[in-house]
């Protein structure tokens, strides 16, 4: 099973892709993706677990022996307060019963420079019957590492406007390349990154762009340098998208 789940992971980090990134008033580009708020990695986010209430396996779903996942993206207050929670994947009933208790947990709240911030992220629950119903959140870090590579970021987030929720220290700006101006090829490539918690870019995947313009953006996303993103008192890995414009 963890064999199969590198493999997934190895797929859509190979296949995968960018952000979006336009220029703020200090003339560096600005992420937009997610539009208000840092997403903080799924094993992140169950470490900094505050306080929780355990979801209820439901009447029904025991009777109709029904088991299985449930991941939901939730969205968490400067206090840590879980103020929003949409079903990612899972059956209906077993995730009804996720989201019922799930909006009464509190997390450790995130900071960006120095001042607390909303933040998001996802959450998976696991349903299983055995001899005993039960049910248990969180999972290895290799399980929820993937369901951040698959769940975390999806397509709607690429045209996103919004207030940044990360903050540039350094910015590279990428080169035109000759061959692309030669042949008028122009457009946006999106990039998926991953910071780590000195603000250090650690992987960059191209989502969607020409591939004379994806190695001109990675070249210069690459260098980019973020401010860490700090929870209870510590800086966390995060992830999120740009965009790099290509335009003549």
């Amino acid at each position: 099973m963890q064999n199969r789940a590198f493999l997934l992971i190895a797929i859509v980090l190979v296949c995968g892709g960018l952000i979006h990134a336009q220029r703020g008033h200090d003339g560096l580009p600005v992420s937009q993706c997610p539009p208000e708020r840092p997403h903080i990695l799924a094993r992140t986010l169950q470490a900094n677990l505050a306080y929780r209430v355990a979801p209820e396996y439901p009447e029904t779903a025991i009777a109709a022996k029904i088991e299985g996942d449930v991941a939901l993206k939730i969205v968490i207050d400067e206090q840590g307060n879980v103020i929003n929670a949409e079903v990612r994947k899972g059956h209906q009933l077993l995730a009804a019963a996720a989201l019922k208790s799930i909006k009464e947990w509190k997390y450790k709240p995130a900071f960006v420079g120095g001042h607390t911030t909303e933040s998001e992220g996802l959450v998976l629950l696991t349903f299983r019957l055995d001899d005993n119903p039960r049910v248990q959140d969180g999972g290895p870090p290799e399980l929820l590492d993937l369901l951040d590579v698959t769940l975390g970021l999806g397509p709607q987030c690429l045209d996103a406007t919004g207030p940044p929720a990360y903050k540039l220290l350094r910015w590279v700006e990428p080169e035109y390349p000759q061959a692309a101006k030669a042949a008028h090829i122009q457009g946006d490539v999106v990039i998926r990154i991953f910071i780590d918690k000195n603000g250090d870019i650690t992987t960059a995947i191209v989502v969607r762009g020409h591939p004379l313009l994806a190695a001109a953006a990675l070249k210069a996303v690459w260098q980019w340098k973020y401010a860490p993103i700090v929870l209870d008192q510590g800086s966390v890995a995060v992830q999120s998208m740009v965009t790099v414009r290509f335009h003549m």
